[in-house]
């Protein structure tokens, strides 16, 4: 396998543990894109994660009250969406960077992440690509199964168009 047979866009149909527990339970959602420019991006989550009472885009109000705690206590309802933020993190994962397949491994060199640590960290990650279904596993054993949605044109073939086209915009 080589990075030209993964360029394209994915869809996570499962995601199990050693012991055939699914941490983001039967039907977890995800995208995982490979770029003939050598960048990939995933993100996927639990599709029944518990919702926030606030809109996202007024979490960042968080940070400013995190930096003066004696403010919270006139912030009910942000102390709360605080609460269902922290554990719908729990469900959800993402990161981006650049990507390399050597054989029937893949190594995704991360440069952002939802988990901080994860930055500047080469993930490694066992392949394989079976028709449009593609196997990763990592090494505690967990296996996710993602299945092509879009097949892009290849750094190979600059003159190719990305199929199937969905007709929509």
């Amino acid at each position: 396998m080589n990075n030209d047979d993964i360029v394209g866009t994915f869809r996570l149909v499962s995601w199990r543990r050693q012991d055939r527990s699914e941490p983001f339970g039967p039907h977890p959602a995800g995208v995982l894109q490979y770029g003939a420019d050598g960048r990939m991006s995933v993100i996927f989550l639990r599709p029944d994660r518990t919702r926030l009472g606030v809109p996202g885009e007024r979490m960042a109000e968080a940070n400013g009250l995190m930096s003066r705690p004696w403010r919270l206590a006139f912030h009910g309802r942000m102390v709360l969406a605080m609460a269902r933020y922290a554990k719908a993190a729990t469900g959800f994962m993402a990161y981006a960077g650049t990507f390399e397949v050597t054989g029937d491994t893949i190594f995704h060199h991360v440069d952002l992440a939802l988990v901080p640590d994860d930055i500047g960290e080469t993930l490694v990650r066992g392949a394989s690509l079976d028709g449009s279904v593609l196997t990763l596993t990592v090494p505690s054993g967990d296996m996710l199964l993602w299945e092509r949605v879009i097949k892009q044109a290849s750094a190979i073939d600059p003159g190719a168009s990305a199929a199937p086209a969905t007709g929509r915009g």
